[in-house]
Order: C-alpha cells, then sequence, then structure tokens
C-alpha cells in the first residue's frame, strides 16, 4: 500500500460508508448475497472511521451512490413486508418495513440440490448495486 493510498483513503471518507457511532460505521459498497438460510437478515460490515480498502471512493456532493432498498429495482417488498418464524435479532414492526434483496443470483454450490434464499433487508437499509425503479 503506497503513502498517498492510506493518506487519502478512510472509510470515514468514502461514497460507500455510513456512519454508525463515533468511530464506525458500515460498508455499504455491495448488496447482499443469496445463501442457505431462510430469512436472514443482511448485516452489513462494520468497520471504523480510520479503515480503507481498494474499492474506496471519494465522498461527492452531487454523487448519489447509496440506493435505498425501498426505492431499489430489486427489491421485493409486499404490503405486509415479510413474517418469519424467527424474528432473529429484529422486532415485527422492523419485518413489516422489509423485503427480500433479489440483487445477485445464487452462485454453484458443492452440494447437490442446495437451494437458495435471499436476504432480507430493511426498505431504508441501502447498498451501491441497487438501481432506482423505474417510475
Amino acid at each position: 500500500m503506497s503513502a498517498q493510498f492510506e493518506a487519502e483513503t478512510k472509510c470515514g471518507d468514502c461514497a460507500f460508508w455510513t456512519r454508525m457511532d463515533k468511530q464506525g460505521g458500515n460498508c455499504r459498497r455491495h448488496a447482499p448475497r443469496p445463501n442457505n438460510n431462510v430469512d436472514e437478515i443482511a448485516h452489513w460490515p462494520r468497520t471504523g472511521w480510520e479503515d480503507a480498502c481498494g474499492e474506496w471512493l471519494a465522498k461527492s456532493p452531487d454523487a448519489h451512490l447509496l440506493v435505498l432498498c425501498r426505492e431499489c429495482a430489486y427489491w421485493k417488498h409486499t404490503a405486509q413486508g415479510l413474517q418469519p418464524t424467527d424474528l432473529q435479532d429484529q422486532f415485527s414492526d422492523w419485518w413489516r418495513h422489509a423485503g427480500k434483496c433479489l440483487r445477485f443470483a445464487p452462485q454453484p454450490s458443492s452440494f447437490p440440490g442446495n437451494r437458495a434464499f435471499w436476504r432480507a433487508t430493511h426498505g431504508g437499509d441501502a447498498c451501491s448495486e441497487g438501481a432506482i425503479k423505474s417510475r
């Protein structure tokens, strides 16, 4: 890593990063991938303000790189939201405003007959791999 890269690239200054508290936030660079567990919630990776990666992109006042799930063409939501058997780490109100991120197709697996499930996200979540719904 070059000294210039270290000096100019911090998660806290990245267009894909959202602050959660004084020292940390979430990297919203990628949309969630399907997995093998039904109704699993997508959690974006937590990083520190000073962390960095090679996909860093400077924040810009005119660039709106993060697409809210509720505005995304890849997000599937019904008026009732999702009704999982296990609420996991969320309240039922969260699930009423949740849907499935369909951005990516499932990846091949070494298990025959492997079943894929798309992850649950809240309408207020966001990532940079979404696409605004056509109106």
